[in-house]
């Protein structure tokens, strides 16, 4: 058996399809690999196996492990021309974030965070003014 463990990505918002009685999530998972200029992404496909759904949507941009078989898709494109991609059959995943752990924060979140910030200011002056000496 061959063994291919990798960390990236989630491509695309994934939801589960029911297959008989388990559920399936068809992932592609973007792994950056190189530096710099030579920089590059490969895109994997992976298949999370499981007997229910409590997953619920995986989120595109979830950062994952991914540890399973590989096996290579070799298809035709439209233009004719050969070509090959790796899927993964998953037996084992970790979710290393979640979407909303790597998103910047949204303008009404800052706005909501500076009133806070200035009504405790206006707190803490009004205790000053009321100090006895």
């Amino acid at each position: 058996m061959n063994k291919l463990i990798i960390t990236g990505n989630c491509g695309h918002d994934c939801n589960p399809k029911q297959v008989g009685d388990k559920f399936v999530y068809n992932l592609t998972i973007a792994v950056s690999v190189g530096y710099g200029e030579n920089k590059k992404t490969i895109w994997y496909d992976a298949n999370i196996w499981r007997q229910d759904d409590k997953l619920g949507t995986i989120a595109k941009g979830t950062k994952l492990l991914i540890e399973g078989e590989p096996s290579v898709q070799v298809y035709t494109t439209k233009q004719g021309e050969p070509a090959a991609k790796i899927q993964i059959f998953c037996n084992h995943f970790e979710f290393l974030s979640s979407k909303s752990e790597t998103t910047e924060p949204t303008i009404d979140e800052v706005n909501a965070s500076q009133k806070s910030i200035a009504q405790a200011m206006r707190i803490e002056h009004t205790k000053q003014e009321n100090l006895p000496f």
